[in-house]
């Protein structure tokens, strides 16, 4: 290989009071989910610094988290939450700003697909969901230091105020909630065991997650009937494609979190960066942007 083969421990730097030698001064939830992931892959990205391009499915949710951020901070400054119209046309214009931008060619059935998919995830969200939320922060940075000596970098997409439902419940603590556009819906044990959850409820000690998925359909979504207690659920489809997941992570999260980063660390300090399996669902040319340093053709 012309980059990637030789470890080179001049790539990396001493945090000041990290016990850990690692390449920027913190780490993230996305360094950390890379490295278990593939520490190859790991190795390409952050030691190395060799830029994948970005896929056009990760173009699309940029758009519409960067569509979610400035209408809740309108909210949270006092203005009218904006109309699906409002939203969606947003949306629809940092989408294509954004592909032009990752210099993705958006063009004939492919740029219908991806604004019909933008357009229905915004508008079934801001019709259905975003009028019960009432947000505290957007886009909030974090930066604290695990017991393990690492230090953590997150941005959680928003804090929010219980509900008055949740209140007349008991409930008087803050939710972290995030957003996630995804072709799939995610599954409930899939949010009580995703590292980056558990992670954040570690760092900010709010223990009360909530996951705004919203599933790629270019269909027109239909909404499912719902009732009061839909909204306490750990699972609420509102519509077709538009699912709440809610969990509370126990108070003694941060125990395990902090054995991970640490072996993680560990890892990382010591040069080593070992492979997926062959077999992995993450090993493949469409998954990984540097699949061919390893197994195609470059060299």
């Amino acid at each position: 290989m012309a980059k990637g083969d030789a470890y080179d421990p001049q790539a990396r730097k001493p945090i000041d009071d990290c016990p850990y030698t690692l390449p920027r001064d913190y780490m993230s939830a996305s360094q950390i989910n890379t490295y278990l992931r593939c520490g190859k892959c790991y190795y390409f990205r952050y030691i190395l610094g060799i830029q994948s391009a970005p896929a056009l499915p990760m173009t699309m949710g940029s758009a519409v988290h960067e569509t979610y951020e400035p209408m809740y901070q309108a909210v949270i400054d006092g203005e009218p939450l904006w109309t699906p119209k409002q939203a969606s046309e947003f949306g629809i214009f940092r989408l294509e700003e954004k592909a032009e931008d990752d210099g993705l060619p958006l063009v004939g059935a492919e740029k219908d697909e991806s604004i019909g998919v933008v357009q229905n995830v915004i508008s079934s969200y801001v019709t259905l969901l975003a009028p019960h939320i009432k947000p505290v922060a957007v886009e909030l940075e974090i930066r604290e230091t695990l017991a393990c000596g690492v230090p953590i970098l997150a941005y959680i997409d928003q804090i929010r105020e219980p509900t008055l439902l949740e209140k007349s419940k008991g409930r008087t603590e803050n939710v972290m909630v995030d957003y996630k556009v995804t072709k799939s819906k995610w599954a409930e044990s899939k949010l009580a065991n995703e590292f980056q959850f558990n992670l954040y409820a570690t760092i900010t000690d709010i223990k009360d997650t909530e996951i705004h998925n919203c599933s790629k359909n270019t269909k027109a979504f239909k909404v499912n009937k719902t009732v009061e207690a839909d909204f306490l659920a750990s699972k609420h489809d509102l519509a077709s494609n538009l699912r709440v997941l809610r969990h509370r992570y126990a108070k003694n999260v941060g125990v395990h979190v902090n054995n991970l980063v640490e072996s993680v660390a560990d890892g990382i300090s010591k040069g080593s960066f070992p492979m997926a399996p062959m077999d992995s669902w993450a090993c493949n040319d469409r998954f990984c942007g540097y699949w061919q340093y390893c197994r195609g053709k470059k060299s």
